[in-house]
């Protein structure tokens, strides 16, 4: 606007800001990607620092990463919080693929009982 010689405040452009943004959010969710309900978690053991952590993922069935969480244990209840963590933020899926960790078995038949 200045290169064309037209002097704006910055409170015109905020409230120009609260005037169009209902109509962007509209239009950025409608191209936003759907997400797939096949969940595919895992965890893995990395060192940093000389400390060893376990990263847990989950990623749908497109490769679209939903979650990352790292912690010192691999137990029930670091399987727990993953999943209500990540349950918190998206619908129930259709299925959850995992590599069969026993930690994983009684949370997802708690948490989420019809898949």
């Amino acid at each position: 606007m200045a290169y064309r010689g037209i002097i704006l405040s910055h409170e015109t452009i905020r409230s120009w800001c609260y005037k169009f943004s209902a109509d962007f959010i509209e239009v950025i969710k409608k191209r936003e990607r759907k997400m797939s309900d096949k969940w595919h978690l895992d965890e893995m053991t990395i060192k940093i620092n000389g400390e060893y952590f376990i990263l847990w993922r989950a990623v749908d069935a497109d490769g679209y990463e939903l979650d990352v969480l790292m912690q010192k244990r691999r137990n029930k209840k670091s399987a727990v919080r993953f999943l209500t963590r990540l349950l918190g933020k998206y619908p129930d899926p259709r299925v959850i693929v995992t590599d069969k960790l026993k930690s994983y078995i009684k949370p997802i038949r708690y948490i989420c009982p019809k898949t």
